[in-house]
């Protein structure tokens, strides 16, 4: 194996990189001087430019990274009056050519009612087998649940799906159909992707009885969005939801992930004096628990990744389950490196001397050392290097020429877990603690950076992916530095690193397609329930068994 494969790059948290519909300030339009809204465009092509590991080629190259960036300007300059919309709109635009599912901006929190940015379309979709499946809708709609989108006000699906690459970050078409669902989209959205700026949005659909029928589904203010009373597809109930939930359902343990944090990676932000409170007030709202106002408390309230999952593990093997599924449906990233314990517990030194073809090229730049509160001098003692600002740490391949033993302690020395996890750990001496007889790893269009990470090292380890083609490509640019524009404090992040998972010419290095991938006809015999994957898996592994 090559050392760079075992290097923890600590990864992107998709908290920021949703499109948020629902947070809205105040609903009034405030324009703001355009000298303001141009020197922060141009504060974001420079910080791009700066700190992006290839800023260029998807424009085409420098010169003409410089002359789009130079037509969104005239765009702007040219208007007779400008909002914070606006440029979001043209940032959003700009950042696209990237193709990179972790450079964006996120939009502002005061919503431009006339321009439909505050309005709610009640329609909404899952992506599924391809297709986008209606899985929730307005009351009058409930008969069209299931029902699959063709086209909008005429436009196939497929044409609108390639158009969300031209606005919003996509890395390939499981993003770009992704964007689609998975969210309830405002009026703004969808008037930008059919070029129908004012006109009625009627949806073409495709019944599960194959009916082809046209759909005028209601519009309405986001703040009326949370007492509206919707129709959805059903949800099994047996499946673990929570974060770090655990269940043996018909035989099988399911292990849901639903974000790839937990108390080792706060941990170790705190004290490293990282920038980390908004991600922890995340955490607590998204888990629906009340946060402590004591930092320290907070913390150590999060659960621990490799607590549980040992926990989960001797429970398997106290009980015999042969089969895991860990679902990662959903699952937006976070910290990679507290994931690869759990790797160890199940496959021993196996792992260790599995290469995960992982590389990663990253960019050191003043805002990425900004996020990581230290300076290029501690870098590079750090790191061992003569880096400047700008250049690239590419790690050195080589093969890793130490003994199992060395291997083995190095990794469990610089492990993300605790020290009594580390010493449980150790006791193993190389063999799993316990490993499964046939392991699962569930991914949709949602399952995104350390997620991905996860779902791919455990493929590379023998494990069975099932579900959707995530919206994260193989080969990819990687890892949030988050920015907030100096005048009118839009904020939003961009990526300082390359990753390479796949040759070049994979046919999977930008759509990483599962082994098992339902079609139509079998969410259908699910009744499209939301859990229909794992329906489908446990039955199919009960009767391997």
């Amino acid at each position: 194996m090559k050392i760079e494969s075992k290097v923890c790059i600590l990864t992107a948290l998709m908290f920021l990189l949703s499109f948020p519909l629902f947070t809205f300030a105040t609903n009034r339009v405030i324009e703001i001087e355009k000298d303001s809204i141009i020197s922060d465009f141009d504060a974001l092509v420079k910080i791009i430019e700066d700190t992006h590991p290839d800023p260029y080629t998807n424009y085409g190259g420098k010169v003409f990274f410089h002359k789009t960036a130079n037509s969104m300007r005239r765009a702007l300059e040219t208007a007779d009056c400008l909002t914070l919309q606006d440029l979001y709109d043209k940032s959003s635009e700009f950042i696209s050519f990237l193709q990179d599912g972790h450079s964006y901006i996120n939009p502002p929190a005061v919503r431009n009612v006339s321009s439909g940015s505050d309005s709610i379309v009640l329609i909404k979709f899952m992506y599924g087998g391809g297709s986008l499946i209606v899985n929730a809708v307005e009351k009058k709609g409930a008969h069209l649940i299931g029902s699959r989108l063709t086209g909008i006000n005429g436009i196939p699906v497929e044409v609108i799906a390639d158009r969300v690459a031209k606005y919003y970050p996509c890395e390939n078409t499981a993003g770009k159909f992704g964007f689609l669902s998975d969210y309830f989209r405002t009026v703004a959205i969808y008037r930008k992707l059919t070029g129908n700026s004012d006109g009625t949005l009627s949806f073409q659909l495709k019944t599960p009885a194959g009916e082809t029928v046209s759909y005028l589904p209601s519009v309405i203010p986001g703040k009326a969005f949370s007492g509206t009373e919707l129709a959805r597809t059903p949800q099994t109930k047996e499946f673990p939801s929570g974060q770090l939930e655990w269940r043996v359902v018909d035989g099988t343990m399911i292990f849901r992930l639903s974000t790839v944090l937990s108390r080792e990676n706060f941990a170790y932000q705190y004290a490293n004096g990282w920038d980390f409170y908004g991600d922890l007030k995340n955490y607590y709202r998204m888990s629906g628990s009340e946060m402590p106002s004591d930092t320290l408390a907070a913390i150590n309230g999060v659960p621990s990744m490799s607590e549980t999952f040992m926990d989960m593990l001797s429970e398997m093997k106290t009980q015999g389950v042969r089969n895991l599924v860990i679902d990662l449906r959903g699952n937006g990233g976070g910290w990679t490196p507290i994931t690869l314990p759990t790797l160890y517990m199940m496959y021993g030194d196996r792992y260790l001397d599995t290469d995960m073809s992982s590389h990663f090229f990253r960019r050191v730049s003043d805002l990425y050392l900004e996020k990581i509160n230290t300076t290029i001098e501690e870098f590079n003692r750090r790191n061992g290097t003569l880096l400047k600002t700008g250049d690239y740490l590419i790690p050195e391949e080589m093969e890793d020429c130490r003994s199992i033993e060395d291997k083995r302690e190095g990794f469990i020395n610089s492990a993300f877990c605790s020290d009594e996890i580390k010493t449980k750990l150790r006791s193993l001496n190389g063999i799993p603690l316990y490993q499964p007889e046939n392991v699962c790893v569930v991914t949709d269009n949602g399952t995104f950076s350390a997620a991905f990470h996860y779902a791919f090292y455990l493929s590379r380890l023998g494990a069975v992916v099932a579900g959707e083609t995530s919206s994260q490509a193989p080969n990819c640019y990687m890892e949030i530095t988050p920015f907030t524009l100096p005048l009118t404090g839009l904020s939003g992040s961009v990526s300082n690193s390359m990753q390479v998972f796949l040759p070049g010419n994979d046919s999977r290095s930008k759509e990483f397609t599962p082994d098992i991938r339902l079609n139509y006809d079998e969410y259908r015999d699910c009744g499209f329930d939301r859990n229909s994957v794992l329906m489908k898996l446990v039955s199919l592994l009960k009767k391997d068994s």
